[in-house]
């Protein structure tokens, strides 16, 4: 069977958090009821009234996305009305924030790049960067690298130059995240450290937490446990308290992925029944679905193919909303891979199918590779070795592009253990001195 990694859903592919700093700090304290009160009052169509209705809008972030739509929606045809750049900017903000909830990615992107040109009109160069960044996010979300990259640059470029330390902090992180998958750990853990110093000066413990998941995140992936466990605990220490929602997920599910790596089943399990709970309460299917995978990846480690089942199942359904078709993949073969484990072959090979389908199209080499080896089995297993063999073929063409790819990581992973082991030799010596 070609279930072998935990946690083969990569969490930190879709951590990232979107962001609305633009907006005034005092309207996420605010409750929306008090707002439309205060709204109910005022009779003006002006800028007061589009600004009323952008903070009822961000009140209703971790609430209710169609709440949030409707009301971003109509301080946005306001703000049309009145030639109002700034609360356009804003309003779209949101409504770009409530599609990507919603799974629509690619209006997500129109809407945040009609943002950048209502915020470009009044130099509101913060905004800017921050809706470039949320551009990079969505891109990086649906497995498109290289756009990512290009737009992650041009968000450290705009903060850098406005000296935007906010901004320019996410670019060095979430730059990190890039060569981190790429393999290249020694560049994720300086980008990560950077943006970590730069977060630490401005005492912004939200994303001190996360740089804390991303650091343990690097360390897993080289082996070293011990500092894994050291930033595991100083991620969760510092997110005690946290009221922004999608933020804790993210640690959570993170927290999650990565005691799914050391092969700590009970608490991975609890961090992502953690992270699934919180999501529900907000009702975002892209984050709920997330939890689910990496639940049913842990039941499936467990041998507890039933509950696997049951997860995978639930996550297809929730991916389904988000549209998020390499979420589809992942359950399908999830589903597959249970019911091949159970002994119901034909249908095991018609969701390892569904999966294959998607991964292939995609490039995704490892699932590609785990579907095709599973529907190999499950046709062996069925006496029909004329498709068996086929799709062992297949998976064995996969697996020679995937030791390719995974000798250029080792060669970067072993200079990065170099490179650590001089900086370590160092610093013992100025010790000594």
């Amino acid at each position: 069977m070609a279930y072998s990694e935990s946690n083969y859903f990569n969490i930190k592919v879709i951590l990232f958090v979107l962001t609305l700093t633009f907006l005034p700090v005092y309207s996420h304290a605010l409750k929306a009821d008090s707002l439309k009160a205060i709204l109910v009052e005022y009779y003006h169509n002006d800028t007061t009234r589009v600004n009323l209705l952008s903070q009822i809008a961000t009140a209703y972030k971790d609430v209710n996305n169609d709440s949030m739509r409707v009301a971003a929606l109509k301080g946005l045809e306001l703000a049309r009305k009145i030639n109002f750049e700034k609360g356009k900017g804003e309003c779209l903000m949101l409504v770009g924030l409530a599609s990507l909830n919603a799974g629509q990615n690619d209006k997500a992107v129109t809407t945040y790049q009609e943002a950048i040109a209502c915020f470009e009109k009044v130099g509101n160069k913060k905004a800017v960067a921050t809706a470039t960044g949320n551009i990079a996010l969505i891109y990086y979300r649906t497995r498109k690298t290289d756009d990512a990259m290009t737009w992650f640059k041009k968000m450290g470029d705009i903060a850098s130059a406005a000296h935007d330390d906010e901004n320019y902090a996410m670019s060095l992180v979430r730059t990190g995240y890039m060569y981190s998958d790429k393999g290249n750990y020694s560049e994720a853990l300086s980008y990560a450290l950077r943006g970590l110093s730069v977060y630490e000066r401005l005492n912004d413990k939200t994303n001190i937490a996360a740089c804390y998941r991303d650091i343990a995140d690097v360390y897993s992936l080289t082996g070293d446990t011990l500092r894994t466990k050291e930033y595991i605990n100083k991620c969760l220490a510092t997110s005690v308290g946290f009221k922004d929602l999608q933020a804790r997920i993210a640690n959570y599910t993170a927290v999650g992925s990565i005691f799914g790596r050391l092969q700590d089943a009970e608490n991975a399990l609890i961090s992502f029944n953690i992270g699934y709970t919180l999501a529900d309460s907000i009702n975002n299917h892209y984050w709920k679905n997330v939890c689910l995978i990496n639940q049913g990846e842990v039941y499936m480690q467990l041998r507890k193919y039933e509950e696997a089942r049951s997860k995978f199942t639930a996550a297809l359904k929730e991916s389904i909303i988000a549209d998020d078709s390499v979420g589809m993949a992942y359950n399908y073969s999830g589903v597959g891979g249970t019911l091949l484990f159970t002994g119901h072959l034909r249908e095991a090979i018609e969701q390892l199918l569904k999966a294959y389908g998607i991964t292939s199209r995609k490039g995704l080499l490892h699932q590609s590779f785990v579907s095709a080896s599973d529907i190999g089995e499950a046709y062996e297993k069925l006496k029909d070795y004329k498709h068996a063999l086929e799709f062992m073929k297949i998976a064995r063409s996969i697996k020679d592009s995937m030791f390719n790819e995974q000798s250029d990581k080792k060669i970067q992973q072993l200079q990065f253990e170099y490179e650590l082991g001089k900086k370590q030799n160092q610093i013992e010596l100025l010790n000594k001195n």
